[in-house]
């Protein structure tokens, strides 16, 4: 019976995963350009600035999720739930301590708001600047909180709650904060419905978590805190990796160039992050596959390889899908979805897409280090990386503004995560790179180069008109095409057999 309901919770808990992940992406794309367009493009460059300052603080999480979910699991597996509780005791005091530093050093870059964004920012933007850092500081604290709680829930395999709450959370906090856009509110409304949501959710995963288990006062050995530190650590330092690859380009342009520059950037940002995430869907499915293969197999240069083709050619399609058709009809999509003033935004878009591309397709490779720990010297690689690219992004931002942002963004990943990274997995993970970068591209790019030829011919002669039912019809037909030339053309025998599976059902019931 007990076994019954965790595979419901395990069941359900994936299925809202992704219905999270999907939801939340479509209600993006559908509520951006109101709460642009209702906050102006100012006021949304100063909550993307100020957004983008306080974010740093966030890293202070040191990736604890994990371990939480990680030991918690372990006690629960072992049925050892004294010890369970002792251990989220300690962790939940860690959190708290956490919080507490993130307030403290929040409160001093409260003081330094002025001398960051004071040449850029008009004077009413700074008062609103000090307003809005404080709401977005108390909401990334509450956050950081709420993860212990999220993490003793998964521990427990109660997956279904914390993933409707995330839900609820994603969509309704949406509507609501553009219900108060439409009363008048500014940014600092915007961001203090948002406030109240993250509140309540955190109350919410506090209330189950002390339903199902009981916090034990104790003190944790010594030991067992400095194994916990450890393993948290490559988290913390990817965690800073990210912030500043997807954050740092904000902060500058909003310390050099002022609001409106950040709001175009974020514009193109917030695109690119969401065809992240929806690659990153389709390849956390494929993931879990790497933890089947054992260390003897590790050594086989083939398997290592193979894993990483097939893994990256799923991205591929659909990442480079994207990133073509926006190469296509972006400047149509922009002016369409956000208006006139963030068409801009596209040709910033395409270099982060295009810079962002291999670096996604390679990312399999990532979790095999992750699974059989070798990560380490991987990420202290990114991290240096990343260091240079904070100097690059101010630089280049000085001299060229916004695509100097962008280009830093790119020269940054190409180095890092596929220049440094393929050396790395051909030494570490015994992957043979030529043959790697054959099998992705193999009949899989002649197929993205021939869609776009044809989706330009479409654009440029035959359908040139502005409207969101010439849009669709363009992307439904470039769609349609990429999926006949891979059926024809593209495919390799692994990906026909899938193809096969897929659509036999489907023939034989209309038959």
């Amino acid at each position: 019976m007990a076994k019954d309901k965790s595979s419901r919770e395990l069941y359900w808990g994936v299925t809202l995963s992704y219905l999270t992940t999907f939801v939340s992406l479509g209600v993006s794309l559908l509520l951006t350009p109101i709460i642009i367009r209702k906050l102006g493009q100012s006021d949304y460059g100063l909550y993307e600035a100020i957004g983008s300052f306080v974010n740093y603080l966030a890293v202070l999480d040191l990736g604890f999720g994990a371990v939480v979910t990680r030991y918690t699991a372990k006690y629960e597996n072992e049925g050892d739930f004294e010890a369970r509780d002792k251990f989220l005791y300690t962790c939940r005091n860690i959190y708290l301590v956490l919080c507490g530093v993130v307030l403290l050093l929040g409160t001093i870059l409260f003081f330094f708001i002025d001398k960051a964004f004071g040449a850029s920012f008009t004077a009413e933007e700074l008062d609103r600047a000090h307003l809005l850092f404080v709401i977005v500081l108390v909401t990334t604290a509450i956050s950081i909180y709420s993860q212990v709680y999220k993490g003793l829930l998964n521990g427990v395999q109660l997956f279904i709650w914390p993933r409707v709450i995330q839900l609820i959370k994603a969509v309704f906090s949406k509507v609501v904060s553009i219900a108060v856009l439409y009363m008048g509110a500014n940014s600092v409304g915007f961001t203090g419905v948002m406030l109240a949501f993250e509140i309540v959710a955190c109350l919410m995963l506090m209330h189950k978590a002390h339903s199902v288990v009981h916090f034990k006062k104790n003190k944790m050995p010594r030991k067992q805190l400095v194994e916990l530190f450890a393993f948290t650590s490559y988290l913390f330092i990817l965690a800073i990796v990210s912030q500043i690859y997807w954050q740092i380009d904000k902060l500058v342009l909003g310390m050099f160039m002022g609001t409106i520059s950040v709001a175009i950037y974020s514009a193109a940002l917030n695109m690119e992050n969401i065809m992240r995430n929806v690659s990153s869907s389709i390849r956390d499915v494929l993931i879990p596959k790497a933890s089947r293969i054992t260390k003897e197999q590790l050594e086989s240069t083939s398997l290592t390889t193979d894993f990483m083709i097939k893994s990256g050619r799923i991205v591929l399609m659909v990442y480079g899908l994207m990133v073509v058709g926006l190469t296509i009809v972006g400047n149509k999509f922009f002016y369409l979805w956000l208006g006139e003033e963030y068409v801009p935004a596209v040709p910033i878009l395409l270099i982060l897409g295009y810079a962002t591309l291999l670096p996604t397709v390679l990312l399999p490779g990532e979790e095999l280090c992750k699974t059989f720990n070798k990560h380490g010297p991987l990420t202290l690689i990114y991290l240096f990386v990343s260091i240079l690219n904070i100097v690059l992004t101010v630089v280049m931002v000085k001299a060229i503004g916004l695509y100097g942002a962008a280009y830093s963004t790119c020269i940054g990943l190409l180095v890092g995560n596929v220049v440094i990274s393929l050396i790395y997995y051909n030494k570490v993970l015994h992957v043979d790179v030529k043959a790697l970068l054959f099998g992705l591209c193999h009949k899989l790019l002649p197929c993205l180069i021939l869609v776009g030829l044809a989706g330009y011919a479409i654009d440029t002669f035959i359908l040139p008109a502005c409207s969101w039912v010439v849009l669709s019809i363009e992307v439904l037909v470039m769609a349609i095409l990429f999926l006949l030339s891979l059926h024809f053309f593209g495919f390799n025998d692994s990906e026909r057999n899938i193809e096969d599976k897929i659509l036999k059902p489907i023939l034989n019931r209309l038959k």
